[in-house]
């Protein structure tokens, strides 16, 4: 019998891959949480300002029957922005995990009401979950329901987003288009 794998190779536990899920998981919501926080900062029209920052919870699917997400309550904003500068819609993107060389693609769609963020991402070959998420200053900060946190910074311009990662030990770089 073979031993299971996911994009990294083999898992040696259960344990091992929900973690590397919940980081790719962490890594697609970031990108996109990444892109309306640069939007939010904007003063002007076609501001490449650097991004805000906002809580987020995002729960994997292969996870789900175990927690619950976290509560954001939305924020009041009646700012639109343009569309090639809003978040909302489909996105795809890659990620590169510098720590297990692990690599992975995902599909991501947001929505966008004032200052709050929701969506679903899938991971190709890992799990899917909801994103929910806020935007505060120039941070996006990201809580996974294990209770580890993924922070990452990156930049956003119109149709394309681009940045670091870091959850838990895990560390790398992402990049999304729509």
């Amino acid at each position: 019998m073979n031993a299971p794998t996911d994009l990294a190779g083999p898992v040696p536990d259960r344990s091992l891959r929900r973690k590397r899920m919940i980081g790719a998981a962490a890594l697609l919501s970031t990108c996109l949480l990444l892109t309306v926080g640069c939007t939010s900062s904007s003063k002007g029209k076609g501001s490449n300002s650097p991004a805000s920052t906002a809580p987020v919870t995002t729960q994997p699917a292969s996870t789900a029957s175990n927690s619950t997400p976290a509560d954001t309550s939305p924020a009041t904003s009646s700012a639109p922005a343009s569309s090639s500068d809003d978040i909302a819609g489909d996105w795809t993107g890659t990620f590169a995990n510098s720590t297990t060389g692990q690599t992975g693609t995902f599909a991501v769609t947001f929505s966008r009401q004032g200052e709050t963020i929701t969506g679903h991402i899938t991971i190709n070959g890992g799990g899917s979950g909801t994103i929910n998420g806020t935007l505060s200053g120039n941070k996006i900060t990201f809580g996974t329901i294990t209770g580890s946190t993924t922070t990452f910074d990156g930049s956003f311009s119109g149709n394309s987003m681009s940045g670091t990662y870091k959850a838990g030990a895990d560390n790398g770089t992402w990049m999304a288009t729509r």
